[in-house]
């Protein structure tokens, strides 16, 4: 059982409830909820920071179980990376680290998405394209004092 699935506490066609506790903070449970929201074939996401659970209600018809599968399992392993960088010691390690994974996670996340494009499979295009946008983001706010 991958790491995501451990997570997940509800998966049925149409609805996703999942448990992690990086939704615990306020501020990450936001980032995710306004992102998956502006996913196509979402139709509501309702996240409570208090418990960190996600409530997820999408159209199964314009999003497969195995995109999601995939979107959550990347959120994961960024979510993982969150927690091991705000961690208070040994701080240029866990930099380190969380600067090669953005940079790996842009690479891979540009590399799906353009195979999803190549294969004709949009939703999969689009959801690889905004997972580059967070780790862009992200590799920004690392490097933003040199910008």
């Amino acid at each position: 059982m991958s790491e995501i699935e451990s997570c997940i506490t509800s998966f049925v066609d149409g609805r996703v409830r999942l448990r992690h506790p990086s939704l615990k903070r306020a501020e990450d449970a936001e980032q995710v909820r306004g992102f998956l929201a502006s996913l196509p074939g979402i139709l509501r996401v309702t996240v409570n920071s208090r418990t960190g659970s996600l409530l997820l209600e999408y159209d199964p018809d314009q999003i497969s179980r195995e995109d999601l599968l995939a979107l959550a399992g990347q959120w994961a392993d960024f979510a993982s990376a969150q927690d091991e960088a705000a961690a208070p010691r040994k701080r240029r390690f866990d930099r380190a680290r969380a600067i090669r994974f953005t940079n790996r996670g842009m690479l891979a996340t540009l590399g799906a998405s353009l195979a999803f494009g190549l294969a004709g499979r949009e939703r999969g295009h689009v959801v690889a394209g905004g997972l580059f946008l967070l780790f862009n983001l992200a590799h920004l706010y690392t490097y933003r004092k040199a910008l």
